[in-house]
């Protein structure tokens, strides 16, 4: 594929083509147009352009919903979403997505699960950025939920950074870096 090859522009162009057939052909609400919005929006946000992918998330989102309703997949869709829209600062929409997410990932894909993690992680950055008092709280469930050895290395490399951040938030500078080193002792394994 494109996008394989290193071709990003080259990807980008040929989701925007299948994009307009689907309109063209009032084939918008099939699982081709969910999977040409959800590839769009991460072609978008790998380019650097998350204004640009939270549209093609949030439709990517309604359809996921109307298609396939509660699942992993949809949880993982949630999520990606929700920190597209923390990206863009519209926290508490992000929020709202993060804390649906969270428990469906759970529930679907399994407690531990590298979706179940990353929804937890983005909830407690979500919760950092709202000043909510559970934020910390949030965080150790993600990095608890990903010692359970369900998910890859990177769950942990995540959840480690989202509770270092909530340390930070939370005054706990010491903490923080604890975190942080926890972090980069693992991030050769990383790649």
């Amino acid at each position: 594929t494109l996008q394989a090859a290193g071709d990003l522009a080259g990807a980008t162009a040929a989701l925007k083509k299948a994009q307009a057939i689907w309109q063209a052909t009032g084939l918008t609400d099939t699982p081709d147009a969910l999977n040409t919005a959800n590839n769009l929006a991460s072609l978008e946000m790998l380019g650097g352009r998350p204004a640009a992918a939270e549209p093609l998330f949030a439709e990517a989102v309604k359809l996921r919903r109307q298609l396939y309703g509660a699942s992993g997949g949809t949880a993982a869709l949630l999520s990606n979403h929700g920190k597209v829209l923390l990206q863009l600062g519209r926290v508490a929409e992000a929020e709202k997505l993060l804390a649906e997410a969270a428990p469906m990932a759970a529930q679907f894909a399994g407690k531990g699960s590298m979706q179940h993690v990353a929804a937890l992680a983005g909830l407690a950055d979500a919760r950092v950025a709202s000043g909510a008092p559970d934020a910390l709280a949030v965080a150790r469930q993600g990095l608890a939920a990903a010692d359970l050895g369900k998910s890859p290395p990177p769950a942990r490399a995540m959840a480690l950074l989202s509770l270092a951040r909530a340390q930070k938030a939370n005054g706990d500078a010491a903490g923080a870096r604890q975190s942080l080193k926890a972090f980069d002792a693992m991030a050769p394994s990383l790649g």
